[in-house]
């Protein structure tokens, strides 16, 4: 599983950046410098929570679920799609950045906004208590990973690509407000509590691959069929 790209260091060989050949990072001159290739899965990941969200809005639960799904399996190959471009030390820096903006959008606005629109009428307090707990422990616990980037091996809290995972299998379900805020509550303490989590072995990795396949197949096949 993979949340970032690893940052990593160089002098920057891209023309194009500010020249300063005494330092390993130079930032470009303007930030459209910093599209790269290598960070295609990172914005598709973004796409897919925009599709999740439409499937909200217009009561297609398929389509959200689906959404979900994929943007956890793109989250789950977007480092590594990245690490096989040769990259600048500024290149290498943003993906880190990116990726967790897309993550932070689509792991944690994304099921926010799912909620809301899965509840008909006015909110309850303590139901817009729980999506707010919720997308604060997701933007901290994704926040607190850039600062472990090259630090440590593992993660420490759940890392957000099973939420998307766990939110596109509770999707599977019609949800009720209590189990949703039950499990926003669960979900964004398990996001910033002191777990330890190794990173995956092969068989773990290719397991949520599979299961976010399934899901989202599961998903689309409810929609084309149903």
């Amino acid at each position: 599983m993979s949340e970032a790209p690893q940052s990593e260091t160089g002098i920057p060989t891209n023309p194009s950046l500010v020249a300063n050949s005494s330092s390993a990072f130079v930032l470009p001159d303007a930030p459209w410098r910093l599209f790269h290739t290598s960070n295609l899965l990172t914005y598709l990941l973004a796409v897919a929570g925009i599709l999740a969200i439409r499937g909200g809005e217009h009561g297609l639960a398929w389509q959200s679920g689906a959404g979900l799904a994929i943007t956890s399996l793109l989250d789950l190959f977007d480092g590594r799609f990245a690490r096989s471009f040769s990259r600048t030390a500024a290149q290498k820096d943003f993906g880190v950045q990116i990726d967790s903006l897309s993550d932070s959008f689509a792991f944690g606005a994304v099921p926010v906004v799912l909620a809301v629109l899965a509840v008909p009428g006015r909110m309850p307090y303590w139901l817009m208590f729980s999506l707010l707990l919720y997308l604060l422990c997701a933007l901290t616990r994704l926040g607190y990973y850039n600062l472990q980037v090259g630090q440590q091996s593992g993660f420490i809290g759940v890392p957000t690509t099973l939420m998307g995972l766990m939110w596109s299998l509770l999707w599977c379900f019609r949800l009720t407000p209590p189990v949703i805020a039950v499990m926003m509550v669960a979900g964004g303490i398990s996001m910033v509590a002191p777990i330890r989590i190794s990173r995956p072995t092969p068989v773990v990795f290719y397991s949520l691959v599979a299961l976010s396949v399934l899901l989202a197949g599961w998903h689309i096949s409810n929609g084309l069929f149903s």
